[in-house]
């Protein structure tokens, strides 16, 4: 290199920046330029694997609640029949129940937007619907045949990762779970917790349709089946240093057979877990 240059000169467009300035400048018709760069980025990452995917900023907010395992809203559970948004079930002492929503209430504004009659969809609907903490909502319902108008305050919603945890029969409980949040580990401790007192002693863990989430969640309650300082799993990159994840601690289920239901729809987090069981037999 000679002396004050850059070995390497970052001066020169890239090619794929070239490529969007010529489409920009030079293409037949106006194009939504946004929309063009998340296709790009979404194509560069679909040739790595599987399992990169890119987050458009619209979904973010979706998708960190997913993780956080809570988000701000009403406190309602909704099905759009015939363009039509139904309520099917109110969080008992949630924002809507304490606004006096009931089950079988048909929106018809929420705020200033109409909603129904229109082409609406769910995310739309969630869209509208949650916000910040103690910010309100003025819905229009139908119910019956009367209009009726609630001013409901946004509260703290939980999204639980436990679908279902229940004994089945004498010794044998079963427990599900949908995704791995940053609660999914304090959500099955207390549901393990629950079936031992039930006098678990066989386990069924049903992880079909769970696409993952949480690393640390699902180590943890590998964590709970696995004795000693086993490995469970290790993550390490060309640029990024190996980290292991060991077991640390006395299990709640270390001993007593275990049955993992799958599917194609378990992935990631979830494989991971299967994986460490497998692995110890």
């Amino acid at each position: 290199a000679m002396p004050g240059k850059k070995f390497f000169s970052l001066d020169k467009a890239h090619t794929l920046e070239e490529v969007i300035s010529l489409i920009e400048n030079k293409y037949v018709d106006e194009v939504q330029l946004n929309a063009l760069n998340d296709t790009a980025i979404e194509a560069l990452l679909g040739k790595l694997d599987p399992h990169s995917v890119y987050i458009p900023a619209g979904e973010l907010q979706s998708v960190n609640d997913d993780i956080a395992g809570v988000f701000f809203g009403i406190g309602v559970e909704f099905n759009i029949i015939n363009d039509t948004i139904n309520v099917i079930n109110v969080v008992p002492n949630g924002p809507s129940a304490k606004g006096g929503l009931l089950t079988g209430d048909k929106f018809l504004v929420i705020n200033d937007t109409a909603v129904a009659g229109k082409k609406i969809t769910a995310e739309k609907i969630k869209s509208l619907l949650r916000g910040d903490l103690n910010t309100n909502v003025i819905i229009s319902v139908l119910r019956g045949m009367r209009q009726q108008k609630f001013t409901i305050s946004r509260g703290m919603i939980p999204i639980s990762s436990v679908d279902a945890a229940y004994m089945i029969q004498q010794g044998i409980g079963y427990i599900r779970l949908n995704k791995f949040s940053q609660v999914t580990y304090r959500e099955f401790m207390q549901t393990m917790e629950k079936l031992k007192k039930q006098g678990l002693q066989k386990l069924i863990l049903d992880l079909r349709g769970n696409g993952g989430g949480v690393l640390d969640e699902a180590t943890a309650i590998a964590d709970e089946f696995l004795s000693g300082d086993k490995l469970i799993t290790y993550t390490e990159g060309k640029h990024f240093p190996k980290k292991e994840y060991r077991c640390k601690k006395e299990g709640l289920f270390e001993t007593g057979a275990l049955f993992v239901l799958s599917d194609e729809g378990t992935a990631s987090a979830s494989e991971i877990l299967i994986g460490a069981l497998q692995d110890w037999d």
